[in-house]
C-alpha cells in the first residue's frame, strides 16, 4: 500500500501536458488581458496599407497611411491612393466612409475588421470586451490552448483547427490579442473574417503595438498594416472623429445612372433584326 502513492505520482508526471494543464475560464483571461494591456490615451501611427488584388500589378499595391486612435472607441483611417484620398472615421458603433472627400458606401467586411482592430487594442474593461466577444458569436464557454507562430496562445470560443468558428487566440505569457475568427453576413451569403496582429513591440511607458496586422476575407489576405512610427499623446484636431459632424459636411458620391437597356422588337427573332441591318447597310 505504501507504493501507491509513488505510483501515482509518477503516473501523473508521464501523463502529456495537456491532459494535466488546467486551462482558466474566459473571464479571467479576459480579464488578465485588460489587466496587462497597455492604457492607451490617444496614438498617431504612421503606417503603409498594402492591398492585395489581381488587378493590380504584381497582386498587390502599397499605399501611404496615417491611423488615428483615442480611446475608448475612436479610429481614423486615412489612406492616400495615387488618385485620391480615402478615409474611414469611427467612434463606438457609428462610421462613415470618404473618397475623395464624399460619402461612399462602407464594405461591410473591412468595416467589421476595423471595429474589431479598434475595440481589441482600445477597449479599456473586462466587460466591454466579453460583451464584444458575445455580440460576434464566440462562444466564451468554451476554452482551449494553441500554438501560433510558435506561441502558447487561449483560445476562446473553439478548439485548435476549428478555423470556420468565431473565436479569439490570446498569447498565454503577455496575453495579447494574437487572432480574432469572425462571421460576416453579405448579400445573404455568409464570409469568414480574420484579424492576425504580429510583430508587437514595445513602446516607451511600457506600451506594446502589434506593428504588422492581417486582414483576411475567407481565408484570403486581403490588405496588411505596415507600422513604420508611432506617436504617443499626440495633439487631435477637435472633431476628427466626430461622425455626425462629418456626415453633414460632406456629400455623397453620385451613384452612375443605370445603363439602358434595348429589347428587340416584339415578334422578330434575333435574326430578322439582324437582316434588316444588312439590309439597311
Amino acid at each position: 500500500m505504501k507504493r501507491w502513492p509513488l505510483i501515482i505520482l509518477t503516473v501523473l508526471i508521464l501523463l502529456p501536458a495537456r491532459l494535466t494543464a488546467y486551462i482558466i475560464p474566459a473571464h479571467q483571461i479576459v480579464r488578465l488581458m485588460v489587466r496587462n494591456k497597455p492604457k492607451y490615451t490617444a496614438l498617431r501611427i504612421e503606417q503603409s496599407v498594402v492591398l492585395y488584388q489581381d488587378t493590380y500589378a504584381g497582386g498587390r499595391l502599397e499605399v501611404p497611411s496615417l491611423l488615428f486612435l483615442e480611446a475608448p472607441d475612436k479610429a481614423r483611417l486615412e489612406v492616400s491612393f495615387p488618385q485620391e484620398k480615402r478615409m474611414l472615421v469611427s467612434q463606438g458603433k457609428q462610421s462613415v466612409s470618404l473618397i475623395a472627400e464624399r460619402i461612399a458606401p462602407e464594405d461591410k467586411a473591412e468595416l467589421r475588421q476595423r471595429l474589431l482592430f479598434r475595440d481589441l487594442i482600445l477597449l479599456p474593461s473586462t466587460r466591454a470586451i466579453l460583451r464584444l466577444l458575445r455580440e460576434e458569436g464566440i462562444n466564451a464557454g468554451k476554452v482551449a490552448l494553441g500554438r501560433y507562430k510558435g506561441k502558447i496562445a487561449y483560445i476562446i470560443g473553439a478548439r485548435e483547427g476549428e478555423e470556420r468558428v468565431p473565436q479569439l487566440w490570446v498569447e498565454k505569457e503577455r496575453l495579447f490579442p494574437l487572432r480574432f475568427i469572425g462571421r460576416v453576413i453579405i448579400e445573404g451569403v455568409v464570409k469568414m473574417i480574420e484579424i492576425k496582429y504580429q510583430d508587437y513591440r514595445y513602446l516607451s511607458g511600457g506600451l506594446s503595438y502589434p506593428f504588422r496586422v492581417e486582414f483576411y476575407t475567407d481565408e484570403k489576405l486581403t490588405q496588411c498594416f505596415r507600422v513604420k512610427e508611432i506617436y504617443e499623446s499626440p495633439k487631435l484636431v477637435k472633431g476628427m472623429f466626430d461622425v455626425a459632424k462629418i456626415r453633414k459636411k460632406h456629400p455623397r458620391v453620385e451613384k452612375p445612372p443605370p445603363e439602358e437597356k434595348t429589347e428587340p422588337e416584339k415578334g422578330k427573332t434575333i435574326e430578322q433584326l439582324l437582316d434588316e441591318a444588312e439590309r439597311k447597310h
